[in-house]
Order: structure tokens, then sequence, then C-alpha cells
């Protein structure tokens, strides 16, 4: 009896930490659009609007704008190296940073912050800068 709860207590603790230690705080899906330069599949978790900044270019845009100012940016900086860097889990939301090489060299990093409505992944604001 005291074996078999040892046990049961044991795996449930196991278990509990590799749930949390393999936990996507920001769905993988964000992520792969970032690195294979999709802005289609990226703006899909915009929200209607969304705060973006570009290098230089920042500013509240509608989800469709957003979506063609990060294809121009990808079609002169398509990603050749990714790397996520971080995941913060936050009441209700989320933020990841990823970083990325170009085809010349050039290192860019890129914010993204995700709220989560319901069952649901918005992304509110993404930040593209030069590392």
């Amino acid at each position: 009896m005291k074996t078999s709860l040892i046990l049961f207590i044991s795996t449930a603790i196991i278990l509990t930490f590799s749930n949390i230690l393999s936990k996507n705080i920001i769905p993988q899906t964000i992520f792969s659009a970032i690195e294979n330069g999709d802005a289609k599949a990226l703006s899909s978790y915009f929200n209607q609007s969304i705060e973006l900044k570009i290098i230089d270019k920042e500013g509240i845009y509608g989800k469709k704008q957003a979506e063609i100012l990060l294809k121009d940016f990808f079609s002169d900086n398509k990603p050749v190296f990714f790397e996520v860097i971080k995941q913060e889990d936050h009441v209700n939301s989320s933020f990841g940073i990823c970083n990325f090489d170009n085809t010349t060299g050039q290192k860019f990093s890129v914010y993204v912050y995700v709220r989560n409505f319901g069952s649901k992944n918005i992304i509110t604001k993404l930040k593209i800068e030069y590392l």
C-alpha cells in the first residue's frame, strides 16, 4: 500500500513537471510563420488592429495593412537562421522573443505579444528590430 502511494505521488510529480517544461506558451505555428517569412499565416493570428513596429515603421494598423507591411518586409528579409529565445506566460497573455538572420546575414529580433481570448490566441503587438 505504502509503495503504491509513493509510486503514484512520484508519477504525478514527474508528469506535472514534464507538462510544465514542455508547454509551448506561444503557439508553434506563430513561430513557424515567422521562421518561414509567411506574412499570411502570421496575420491569421492578428487582432482586427495590431500595434506593429518594423524597424523604423511604427503604428497601429488594420489586419490586412499589417499583413502587407510584413509581406514587404519578409520579401526583402527572408529568414535563413531562426531561434526562439524566450517565452513568458502571464494572466490571459504571453510574449515571446525570437531572432533570425536574413540571407545577407543581417540579424533581427522579433517580439510577439499574444492575448488569450478563450481558446483563441491573438497577436496584439509585434515588433521587429535590428539585433
